[in-house]
């Protein structure tokens, strides 16, 4: 399937950090990974050091886009895609560290998430993307016949390999891949000394510095501007229906499939999660989104994790503590 490329953002850098002294300030755009653009902000860095930084973080997307791209083949390189398509992978296929570490932090976020965020549900949102494309909801008793295989006890991991108890079972893993790539890439950034700088791959924000900076959180009409958080140190991950959607039949169906129901969630309207960690940040923020908003809160506050909610009636909800200005 050819990928869509998602020109708006979800989360944007609305201003630099307060007192943030230094040379400069630069940024630069990678426009062809994670179907979505991505920029990359330093602060209090020469052109040289830019350069660096940003050739860095942007060659470590390219190369975790491949290995986490379930939809097309990257020459040289053996990534989900070839593993989904693996005649071995019901006996055991050994794969690179990336991937394994990947699937060891989806059996978490499953985990944590009662099941609601399952990288082994990937024959059921292939159906809904075909459905999205020819405007013709899926068959109902065919999504629940493909859901049978799925489950996340049918993903075996061990000592580097990955194995599937079935040869129906798809991995998506796009609940967790881009928010996993952006710290790994943020890791890598201040091991180069990196010391100030925001890295946004659509909705996925990941900052780093001693000032806060203004992350602006977008409405659901995706134009609109609803919290502006001030973070610094932090990841902020927002998920929502507002740009993989379709509508059919005159009702309009997003890509966040909730695996209880197999249909899209629809008990709020977005769900921004702050956390210390992206790839956290990044499953939880689809976990929430699939809950009541009285629920999601409670479930931030039991993970550890602070929020933003637009509810159903689309007023902004805000976790307590949580530095905002609306």
């Amino acid at each position: 399937m050819k990928r869509l490329l998602i020109i708006l953002f979800c989360v944007f850098l609305c201003a630099a950090p307060s007192g943030c002294a230094g040379k400069g300030q630069y940024t630069d755009y990678e426009y062809e990974c994670f179907d979505t653009v991505t920029s990359f902000t330093a602060y209090g860095v020469g052109r040289e050091d830019f350069d660096r930084f940003k050739d860095y973080a942007f060659s470590e997307l390219k190369r975790y886009d491949a290995l986490f791209d379930i939809f097309e083949k990257h020459d040289g390189v053996y990534g989900l895609y070839d593993l989904n398509r693996d005649e071995k992978r019901t006996e055991g296929v050994e794969v690179p560290s990336e991937i394994y570490d990947l699937l060891e932090e989806c059996v978490n976020a499953y985990d944590l998430t009662d099941g609601r965020v399952d990288c082994t549900l990937g024959t059921v949102l292939s159906k809904w993307r075909d459905a999205r494309e020819t405007l013709t909801l899926p068959d109902m008793e065919e999504l629940k016949r493909l859901n049978e295989y799925n489950g996340i006890d049918n993903l075996i991991l061990s000592d580097g390999k990955v194995r599937f108890a079935n040869d129906v079972m798809q991995l998506d893993v796009g609940a967790v891949a881009k928010g996993y790539a952006c710290e790994k890439i943020a890791e890598g950034l201040k091991s180069l000394d990196c010391k100030a700088f925001i890295l946004s791959a659509g909705g996925n924000v990941v900052t780093c510095g001693e000032k806060d900076y203004k992350i602006g959180v977008r409405g659901s009409d995706g134009v609109s501007v609803s919290v502006v958080l001030l973070t610094h140190n932090e990841a902020v991950v927002t998920s929502g229906g507002y740009y993989r959607a379709a509508e059919i039949d005159g009702k309009v169906y997003h890509h966040i499939i909730d695996p209880q129901t197999l249909m899209p969630a629809e008990k709020v309207k977005s769900a921004t999660v702050v956390s210390p960690s992206s790839a956290l940040a990044d499953a939880l923020s689809t976990y929430l989104f699939q809950l009541e908003a009285d629920e999601a809160f409670k479930a931030a506050e039991k993970l550890g994790v602070q929020c933003v909610i637009e509810d159903a009636s689309g007023n902004i909800l805000c976790s307590p503590g949580l530095k905002y200005k609306k």
